[in-house]
């Protein structure tokens, strides 16, 4: 008598509801959420995805390494270990998104001019100035014109990847809370105007 009562599903009860409401998560489930989760152990200090799991002492290594990798890429690949580049610190560049119009940037701000002076060629320059790099980056075209070669440069920009790759993981795991992988690789960035 007390389940025909109060445990019907078509009747208007609590435990209706709660049954309606079951079912309803679980038809949810199967098409809304994500199947392979990361998942944190009871004692929050494993975290499992895909059954790899990832101890959190073992995430400072890998932040360590991930920021060597970025560092060694950008130094070594990137920049050409130019030694005489200003060294950009982030707190000294002047930044005002509240007072600047669509498209401007710390790089056109008036009061970074003298940081950001000549880098848009400060890379050329260290091509010039090295044969190895000019031999390497440089052809002579038609007419005596010299133009980037560009299987070089296809090379180079697989190196600028490998550097947003590492880049990507690093503002991923230290950022704040992760975003799933819609979420940041969503992001988009332009760097030219093409």
């Amino acid at each position: 008598m007390i389940c025909q009562r109060f445990f019907q599903q078509l009747a208007e009860t609590p435990f209706s509801h709660i049954l309606q409401w079951r079912l309803y998560l679980f038809q949810t489930s199967k098409w809304q959420l994500v199947k392979h989760q990361v998942r944190w152990s009871l004692d929050k200090q494993t975290v499992g995805y895909r059954r790899t799991d990832l101890y959190i002492s073992h995430i400072l290594q890998f932040i360590s390494s991930e920021y060597s990798e970025a560092q060694s890429i950008l130094y070594q690949n990137l920049l050409f270990q130019a030694n005489d580049l200003v060294q950009l610190q982030s707190w000294k560049l002047k930044d005002d998104l509240d007072m600047l119009d669509f498209g401007e940037s710390w790089l056109t701000n008036p009061e970074n001019t003298e940081l950001v002076k000549d880098s848009e060629v400060a890379l050329l320059r260290q091509i010039q100035r090295s044969p190895k790099l000019r031999s390497t980056f440089l052809i002579e075209g038609s007419g005596g014109r010299i133009t980037f070669n560009l299987r070089t440069t296809d090379i180079y920009e697989s190196k600028v990847q490998k550097f947003l790759q590492r880049m990507l993981i690093l503002c991923h795991i230290t950022g704040g809370p992760p975003l799933r992988e819609p979420e940041i690789l969503s992001l988009a960035w332009c760097n030219t105007s093409r």
